[in-house]
């Protein structure tokens, strides 16, 4: 666990949180730039993000940028877009050895942080435009990378399903946008998204190492100089619960389909939710894994999440057209189960076991701790890990009960398999 952890604002709208942790030989450096999702900018944030980790002025293209990280002892610096909410995350991350273990001593956390910042505040652009020939690339990766997830079915179902569940709300949109969107990106327009990012996002970085005083003041007198004006950034936007529950249907050329549940709670109560979620459907021993698949062989996969942010729990299920009536009805039944106490003190103890290992596992590698404190961070609650172990150690049965109660059938929504899969 860390030895400790220190959040400080060294800008405007710029926070930078230490995380002492002395078992990793490595160093962890992430900016975080958090905006909130919104159809007009969240393709041309995701590629200015891209560009950014690929080059700079100092090395402008991404055969000199590989070769200044390999002479960096082999460092990695690497960019990733991501929603959290209703938010869009922009991430730039660097990894490299500690100080200490350098061969000749030499500051290689300033040497990151440095090259960072020339990312960042010095891209490889000539007159407020991107690099023509580096803005092609990586537009084309993006568009790459967007048609796979639409061709990874399982991932396509979810991204429809949300379109019903989400409706009206900026969540419906995937952190890259659509390749639509990113085929009206012009490299004077991701530009000006870029300076846009640069003045109103909310910037959290996280250092994971052991000295940070000279990666913090560096950070600190280059987002100085900048005109800020940050936008204010909530963590939680419960989605509006439906009147009555909406069912979507769309037939596709797929082998099996897909259903997928979206159940919706106003409960305050998230660790009873979340305790909740792991006995109902997220581990292979919970109620869905062990009825609705292995007993009744309803489906090929059912498996259920909980997104504490949008205050909905989902359930994603793949299953023969014959069959999708069926799950869908004992997935229900089974909620029922929650809601009526059916589930036993080994249930509890065994989806505690499983919490606590899972908690357990966020500090076996520095990128994974550092998400899991930046999501605290957003939540204005930065525990630890003994500290959430309790929280969910003290969560009783009938709060789970009442958590299980709070859930209302929003959405069903099927792709069903238009060439058959009915045996």
């Amino acid at each position: 666990m860390p030895e400790s952890v220190l959040r400080e604002r060294i800008a405007d709208g710029v926070y930078f949180t230490t995380i002492c942790d002395s078992k990793f030989k490595t160093s962890h450096i992430s900016v975080r730039f958090v905006m909130r999702l919104d159809e007009k900018s969240v393709s041309k944030n995701a590629l200015s993000i891209n560009i950014l980790s690929s080059a700079n002025s100092n090395y402008p293209t991404q055969a000199a940028f590989s070769r200044k990280l390999s002479a960096l002892y082999g460092s990695i610096l690497s960019g990733d877009v991501s929603k959290l909410g209703d938010n869009q995350v922009m991430t730039l991350s660097a990894k490299f050895i500690g100080d200490k273990y350098t061969l000749n001593g030499e500051a290689l956390s300033n040497d990151m942080t440095q090259l960072l910042c020339d990312c960042i505040f010095s891209p490889a652009s000539l007159n407020d435009e991107f690099d023509s020939a580096l803005f092609a690339q990586r537009k084309q990766n993006l568009i790459d990378d967007i048609e796979a997830e639409i061709n990874d079915k399982q991932s396509y179902a979810v991204i429809c399903a949300n379109r019903t569940i989400f409706r009206n709300e900026p969540y419906i949109l995937t952190p890259s946008g659509t390749k639509e969107l990113v085929e009206e990106c012009s490299t004077k327009s991701v530009y000006e998204a870029y300076k846009n990012m640069l003045r109103t996002a909310r910037v959290e970085i996280s250092y994971i190492g052991e000295c940070a005083d000279d990666v913090k003041a560096l950070f600190g007198d280059a987002f100085e100089k900048l005109d800020r004006a940050p936008m204010d950034i909530a963590y939680y936007s419960l989605s509006s619960i439906k009147s009555a529950t909406e069912n979507v249907c769309d037939r596709i050329d797929v082998n099996q389909s897909k259903l997928y549940m979206a159940f919706k709670s106003e409960s305050e109560d998230r660790y009873a939710l979340a305790y909740m979620n792991v006995i109902f459907g997220a581990t292979p021993f919970s109620k869905l894994f062990m009825n609705v698949r292995e007993k009744m062989s309803l489906c090929y996969y059912c498996s259920s999440s909980y997104n504490e942010a949008k205050g909905a729990l989902c359930v994603a299920s793949g299953v023969d057209n014959t069959n999708i009536k069926k799950a869908e009805d004992e997935i229900i039944n089974q909620l029922e189960d929650m809601k009526n106490g059916n589930f036993s003190d080994e249930d509890m103890e065994n989806s505690y076991k499983s919490i606590v290992n899972s908690l357990g596992m966020v500090d076996d590698y520095a990128g994974s701790l550092s998400q899991t404190y930046f999501k605290r961070i957003l939540k204005n609650d930065i525990t630890d890990f003994e500290q959430e172990c309790e929280r969910y150690r003290s969560v009783t049965k009938q709060r789970i009960m009442d958590a299980a109660a709070s859930l209302k059938l929003d959405t069903v929504y099927v792709m069903e398999a238009s060439n058959g899969s009915n045996n």
